[in-house]
C-alpha cells in the first residue's frame, strides 16, 4: 500500500483554519462605523451652543470651540477639541481601510478596539471640556444645540460598530 503525499504542508494546512481566513469586513458593522464617524465630522461644524444674555448673542461650533486660544476658565487652549474631529476621520478611515482591504480575523478585531477607542476618547473629551468651559460663563443663558449632539451620538456609533466587530462570531 502507498501512502499518498498532500501537496499541503502542515503550516499550509495551518494558514486556511477559520480563524486564519482572511475576512473581507463590508459588514454592517464596518457601515455603522463609518456613518457615525461621517455623522459626527458633520456635527462638528454644526452649532453646538448658542448664547443669550436679553438678545442672543450667537452660536458656536465645535470648530469655533477648538479654535478658542484662551479658555476663560483655565486659559488653556481648548484646542484638545481637535481630538474629536481627527478621531471621527480616523474611524470613518479604518472603517474604509477594514472595508476595501482583506484582513484576517485577528487584525480586523484590532482595528474594532481601535475604533472603540477613539470613540471613547472623543466622547471623554467633549464631556470634560464643554461644561467645565460654560460653567464659567455668568450672566449668559446657554443652550446646547443639536451639534454637540449629533457628534457625541455619531461617536457613540462609531463605538457600538466597533463593539458589535470585537463581539462578532462571524470573524473569529
Amino acid at each position: 500500500m502507498t501512502e499518498v503525499q498532500s501537496p499541503m504542508t502542515d503550516t499550509q494546512h495551518a494558514m486556511v483554519h477559520p480563524k486564519n481566513r482572511p475576512v473581507r469586513a463590508v459588514g454592517i458593522q464596518q457601515i455603522w462605523v463609518a456613518a457615525g464617524g461621517a455623522i459626527a465630522l458633520v456635527g462638528f461644524f454644526l452649532p453646538w451652543i448658542k448664547t443669550w444674555h436679553i438678545v442672543e448673542m450667537g452660536s458656536d461650533s465645535g470648530f469655533s470651540f477648538a479654535r478658542i486660544t484662551d479658555s476663560v476658565s483655565s486659559g488653556n487652549s481648548l484646542a484638545i477639541l481637535f481630538v474629536v474631529l481627527i478621531a471621527a476621520a480616523l474611524a470613518v478611515l479604518s472603517a474604509l481601510y477594514a472595508g476595501f482591504t482583506t484582513l484576517d480575523a485577528r487584525s480586523l478585531k484590532g482595528v474594532c478596539a481601535v475604533q472603540i477607542t477613539l470613540a471613547v476618547a472623543a466622547i471623554a473629551v467633549i464631556a470634560l471640556t464643554v461644561p467645565s468651559e460654560i460653567d464659567t460663563w455668568t450672566g449668559l443663558v446657554i443652550e446646547y444645540q443639536f451639534g454637540i449632539w449629533m457628534t457625541i451620538i455619531g461617536l457613540a456609533i462609531v463605538g457600538f460598530g466597533g463593539l458589535v466587530g470585537v463581539m462578532s462570531k462571524k470573524v473569529e
